[in-house]
């Protein structure tokens, strides 16, 4: 069976991420993949809670990346 019919899966688990960038594991500066993980994990919808540490991060981050800045001004109008 070729790959595009093949289901795939994703798992994330946002506290997994948020550990490793609390441990100083993660470098949101120079790793795009970093800073989507803290995206999609700065939001804890099952404990409705915002982390604004990593928003704050984000903020900051979004000079360096135009797709991340518009992703935060998407999340923020919806908010």
């Amino acid at each position: 069976m070729p790959f595009c019919r093949k289901q795939v899966a994703i798992s994330f688990a946002p506290s997994h991420c948020l550990k490793a960038w609390q441990d100083g594991l993660l470098d949101p500066l120079n790793d795009i993949l970093a800073r989507w993980l803290l995206l999609l994990g700065m939001v804890d919808a099952l404990k409705e809670k915002v982390y604004v540490d990593i928003y704050k991060e984000l903020e900051e981050l979004v000079m360096k990346d135009e797709n991340l800045q518009e992703a935060l001004t998407v999340w923020e109008n919806m908010s």
